[in-house]
């Protein structure tokens, strides 16, 4: 039965030699199997989102490039951003810092909300309690960016009837729901703050 403390992510910031030499243990010794590096692409689209007036020109490229490589003379980006080690599927995501990351991955929703809107949904605690019904609502808060904080209440563990009413696969059966759901979470946003 996997254990309730399997839910939540490590954040390895590849700046602090301590952790990038842990990563790079655990890298080596088999723990972490899939190393998702879009760094780049992420960085793109954040250009984009600060310079709106520059995402169409012709020399959109050209400009984004010139922007990483002054980033590169900083430090290279393997040591920016953050890592994200999820153990339950041996994976490790390299992403954004969690301000330009959480500016990402809600700019499509500034036609919907405002941006001091963003933050205080962001910012909100929200509480769930029964994961059958409720692990679509946690999921759709997360999706469009909202509660950072966020409360799982839910005895009952994943079961085969549950399947017609709770996006999970079969990989999850028997799996607490809390546990499930935070781990759903996570994926969505590494910087959430879940409590089981």
């Amino acid at each position: 039965s996997p254990s309730m403390q399997d839910y939540k992510p490590r954040i390895f910031d590849y700046s602090i030699e301590a952790e990038s030499d842990e990563l790079n243990g655990l890298i080596a010794s088999k723990s972490i199997q899939h190393v998702i590096d879009e760094y780049q692409s992420q960085l793109t689209e954040l250009y984009a989102i600060n310079n709106p007036s520059d995402a169409f020109s012709p020399d959109f490229k050209v400009k984004v490039t010139a922007y990483t490589s002054s980033l590169e003379l900083a430090q290279p980006l393997k040591a920016q951003g953050k890592w994200v080690y999820y153990p339950w599927n041996a994976t490790v995501v390299h992403v954004l810092d969690d301000n330009d990351f959480q500016k990402v991955r809600t700019a499509r929703n500034r036609e919907l909300i405002s941006a001091e809107e963003q933050k205080e949904y962001y910012d909100a605690v929200i509480g769930v309690a029964g994961l059958s019904v409720g692990n679509s609502v946690a999921l759709s808060v997360v999706l469009l960016g909202g509660a950072r904080q966020i409360k799982l209440a839910d005895h009952d563990t994943l079961d085969l009837s549950n399947l017609n009413r709770i996006r999970a696969g079969v990989e999850f059966l028997g799996l607490p729901k809390v546990v499930m759901t935070a781990r759903q979470i996570y994926a969505l946003n590494p910087y959430a703050e879940v409590e089981i």
